[in-house]
């Protein structure tokens, strides 16, 4: 999983560079919003998690196609879980309410069209990764490749500024008996862990909206 990440990072950093070396408008819109998401399905039971606060940044850069645009989401969903057991599986673990930070990285390619001249629809495919970072020192964390979509709407008030609202679904890939969970001990002090009951792939539905800063980088 580690190598996996590394791979992920060096391969966007690749791109992010390559594709800002000829961006002409380059447009940074930090991120308010709350997010809609199902439950994670294990064997042993069911994580509702429920969202608090999203906040982020979107980073978009021009391309050689007029029409697209290379976009990169990085968020953080503010979250709180609670876990609950099935039947068979009862005291696996001992605590079920937890604090949780959900990160997202997604890049993404969208096309936009014009709906009037200040006003513009956009959507497109993404890939990244999202990260379950529950606040206790002894689970560890669950990084999972992700695919999804976007799809929303930019209005420029002048050449500067503009307001971004959008809804990116972002689907965390969960194989099938694999290990979550790390460290969470039951009553006779043996290591726990959690199995997904296939290969599933919970929504995330982000919706957020922000300010957008066109700065352009040639003139």
């Amino acid at each position: 999983m580690k190598r996996m990440r590394y791979l992920i990072v060096v391969m966007l950093v690749t791109l992010f560079l390559s594709q800002g070396i000829r961006a002409q408008e380059i447009e940074i819109t930090p991120l308010l919003g709350y997010t809609f998401r199902s439950d994670l399905r294990f064997i042993e039971g069911t994580m509702e998690v429920n969202d608090i606060l999203n906040i982020g940044a979107n980073f978009s850069f021009p391309t050689s196609s007029h029409t697209g645009r290379f976009e990169i989401l990085l968020a953080n969903s503010f979250t709180h879980a609670t876990w609950n057991e099935s039947p068979d599986h009862a005291d696996l673990i001992s605590e079920t309410s937890y604090s949780m930070m959900v990160t997202y990285f997604q890049v993404s390619w969208v096309w936009q069209a014009e709906i009037n001249r200040d006003f513009l629809f956009f959507f497109g495919p993404s890939l990244g990764l999202v990260n379950y970072n529950i606040s206790k020192s002894d689970v560890e964390n669950m990084p999972r490749f992700s695919v999804g979509a976007q799809t929303g709407l930019k209005y420029f008030f002048d050449n500067g500024l503009g307001l971004r609202a959008q809804c990116h679904m972002v689907l965390p890939v969960f194989m099938g008996n694999g290990k979550h969970f790390r460290g969470i001990t039951d009553v006779s002090g043996q290591d726990s862990y959690l199995n997904v009951n296939s290969t599933t792939f919970p929504v995330n539905l982000v919706m957020d909206v922000g300010i957008i800063f066109r700065i352009n980088t040639r003139y």
